[in-house]
Parts: structure tokens; C-alpha cells; sequence
């Protein structure tokens, strides 16, 4: 931010920051271009990504809560999706799953 300023400004020029510290050309062509659009917020800005599923998607979730539901257990869902344990157990304990005790297991099945 200090030394986009700097060249925003007029004090240095790119050439002269490039040399003294080392850094790429397009680093800080970007940081200067950074500096011009949105000022010294622009540095502090946190990033705007959005993480989408890439291994539970929803058609996957929908399957597995259907085998988990069927009376399968962890591991065999896991196995049958081609999950890794872990991320299975994840999504159980984030929510996304709903592993039901035995009991309601047994009395869901005798209902249908």
C-alpha cells in the first residue's frame, strides 16, 4: 500500500520500487492499480469467494441421506458413494447428514 502511494502520488516511480525491493513488475502494477480503484481499503478488503461442495453435492447428499435412512451404516455409505470416511463423518457432524439411532431405524422400516 506504502509504496503504490508513493507512486500514486509522484514521489517515486514504478522502476525505482521494482529495483529497491525486489519484486515482480506485474505485483506492482497490480498493487498501483489496486491503490488507484479502490484507495488504501482496497489492501484490507477480505475476499469475496464462495466455496461451493465439490464432493457432497446435493444429488450425493440426497443418496447418501436416502442409504443412511435405509438402515446402512456409516461406512457402508461411505464406501457405496465413493466418499472418503472423513468427509462423510463431516458432513454428519456439520448437519448435513442425519444419521438416526437404531431404534427409530428399526420403527421407520416396520412403518413403511
Amino acid at each position: 500500500m506504502f509504496t503504490s502511494q508513493l507512486i500514486v502520488n509522484g514521489s517515486c516511480k514504478q522502476v525505482d520500487i521494482i529495483r529497491a525491493f525486489g519484486i515482480p513488475p506485474i505485483s506492482m502494477k497490480r498493487a498501483v492499480k489496486l491503490y488507484r480503484e479502490k484507495g488504501p481499503p482496497g489492501f484490507f478488503e477480505k475476499k469475496k469467494t464462495i466455496k461451493k461442495p465439490r464432493v457432497l453435492t446435493l444429488p450425493v447428499l440426497e443418496k447418501a441421506q436416502f442409504l443412511l435412512d435405509e438402515g446402512k451404516n456409516r461406512f457402508e455409505v461411505a464406501k457405496e458413494l465413493n466418499i472418503k470416511p472423513d468427509t462423510f463423518y463431516k458432513a454428519i457432524r456439520s448437519g448435513k447428514l442425519i444419521e438416526r439411532p437404531l431404534d427409530e431405524k428399526k420403527t421407520k422400516a416396520k412403518e413403511v
